[in-house]
């Protein structure tokens, strides 16, 4: 943002160096410049309209009231700035497979250019606990891919933070498809399947999974069905049950029943800055929260209607000052390309 006081002080510089123009710099114009622009054939000193030249230009380039909008340097103030990026853990196995089977190119993932990773995708099973799937899943438990994501991501980066993430379930449902407007998918729930009060049960369920595998926050993914009118109670709930110990953070595709209150307790928004969330602008997060809580979003996987490069998302992060960007996702069938854009986020948003 263009300060007042800054555009004054230039202006005043700019008009200074014009009133040179009939001080001891003045001289008569030689023969020596006949012939090369009006700027040339001016009768001031090479150094009068050199400094004049820079300071219109200065002018333009950094000063949007007034010309141009300069393009933020990507690399410029991004210290402290988080690289966070996703795993997806139930892609479908192979035929005749389960999920204890593990996709050989995730021993490929680089974690040590991820500060943050989330995990997904967790839900509420069927005995009502917040978790993985188990055993009674479709495809078996999630278990073995879990342990494996967090243990190959802490070998690689002893400093890498965890979440994990709640995922939503899609609106095609139908009641009398199901019997259920909230069923049983094959990884869990979602919010959807939350009774009204039952916001602290759940903050406690999610504290319990968080203290066994000693991770550093939980993440809503809220979209479709964890799009909840309970949305500000249940983030107090999570507040207080987590204290400071915890993150909590949200990825929005929609901005329903979001505001400053029920925004209030979380720590990170994660933009889906993407996709079926592209429409949402970066002021709709940056006017109702700190702009260091935003994270704007990269998806290089396949088809995911995403335009933003590495580049851009950094410039927007140190323009706006926010908490960094995250990707979506390390492991999908476009992985090695996810990977540069995820070593080329974080070396620009630490460089």
């Amino acid at each position: 943002r263009v300060q007042h006081s800054t555009l004054r002080s230039q202006l005043g510089h700019f008009q200074r160096l014009l009133a040179a123009r009939n001080s001891t710099h003045t001289r008569r114009t030689t023969s020596r410049y006949a012939g090369r622009g009006s700027l040339a054939t001016m009768p001031w000193s090479h150094a009068v309209r050199r400094d004049i030249f820079i300071a219109f230009a200065h002018l333009l380039l950094y000063n949007p009231i007034v010309g141009l909008r300069r393009r933020p340097d990507a690399s410029a103030g991004a210290k402290n700035r988080s690289a966070v990026a996703w795993m997806y853990l139930a892609d479908s196995p192979e035929p005749n497979s389960t999920y204890a089977s593990l996709p050989e190119e995730w021993d490929r993932v680089d974690y040590t250019v991820v500060d943050r990773l989330i995990i997904g995708p967790l839900g509420i099973q069927s005995d009502g606990h917040f978790g993985l799937v188990g055993d009674e899943g479709k495809f078996g438990s999630l278990d073995d891919r879990f342990d494996r994501v967090q243990s190959d991501a802490r070998r690689s980066n002893p400093s890498i933070e965890i979440e994990v993430s709640i995922w939503w379930q899609a609106e095609v449902w139908t009641w009398w498809h199901t019997g259920s407007q909230c069923p049983q998918t094959e990884w869990g729930r979602s919010l959807c399947a939350l009774q009204a009060g039952e916001e602290e049960r759940f903050a406690s369920e999610v504290i319990g999974f968080l203290e066994q595998h000693d991770l550093f926050g939980f993440n809503i993914d809220y979209e479709a069905s964890n799009v909840q009118p309970t949305f500000a109670e249940l983030g107090r709930a999570i507040r207080a049950a987590f204290g400071d110990d915890y993150n909590f953070s949200i990825s929005p595709a929609s901005t329903a029943f979001l505001d400053s209150e029920s925004l209030g307790p979380v720590d990170a928004i994660y933009m889906q800055s993407y996709a079926g969330g592209s429409p949402i602008p970066l002021r709709s997060f940056t006017s109702l929260t700190s702009p260091d809580r935003v994270y704007i979003g990269l998806c290089p996987e396949t088809n995911c209607e995403s335009t933003l490069t590495p580049q851009h998302a950094a410039a927007m992060v140190n323009a706006h000052g926010l908490g960094g960007a995250h990707l979506w996702r390390l492991n999908s069938d476009n992985w090695e390309y996810e990977l540069e854009e995820q070593r080329e986020i974080y070396e620009l948003l630490h460089a």
